[in-house]
């Protein structure tokens, strides 16, 4: 894993959520450091890419004492998994298996956001609510499973490399 990336803003909604491309084969983490201020919220986009079947996805967010919570959005709105620090100073993760290319987000903000049951009602967060301020560094964790005809385009490379000298 490389150097932590730095949270653009401004990324307080969908529409201008901080892009980190297109996540396929060859890709297993992004970190990113970040801040949170009174009534701010964070969004992160990335696209799993169509050569994959499928992915699992892991998300944590480490911060200083704080509340944080986080949401995992599908491009639909729909919002697949809220996560929150629990008791005793854990601090928030998402976690997310067989996911299918496409679009997702990710969003970091402070407790008072939205709450859990945010799943069933789509509710996002939007930085309204909460008096959180903290700094935060997100991990983001992918393990994808390239479909089969990647594996068909890399088939003849595998073979080159298997044959036998006289």
């Amino acid at each position: 894993m490389g150097l932590p990336i730095p949270e653009l803003e401004p990324n307080n909604t969908f529409a201008n959520a901080h892009d980190l491309g297109i996540i396929g084969p060859g890709i297993s983490s992004i970190s990113i450091e970040g801040a949170i201020t009174l009534g701010d919220v964070d969004w992160f986009t990335f696209t799993l890419s169509d050569t994959l079947t499928d992915a699992t996805f892991a998300a944590f967010a480490q911060d200083d004492e704080s509340n944080a919570i986080m949401q995992f959005v599908d491009a639909f709105g729909d919002v697949l998994i809220f996560g929150e620090d629990e008791a005793g100073g854990f601090d928030p993760q998402i976690n997310a298996i067989n996911i299918q290319p496409g679009q997702y987000f990710v969003g970091v903000s402070g407790f008072g956001d939205a709450p859990p049951i945010s799943v069933l009602f789509n509710q996002h967060f939007d930085g309204q609510g909460h008096t959180e301020q903290f700094e935060y560094r997100l991990e983001l964790g992918f393990n994808v499973v390239p479909a089969p005809a990647s594996f068909a385009m890399l088939a003849p490379v595998c073979l080159l490399g298997t044959r036998r000298r006289r």
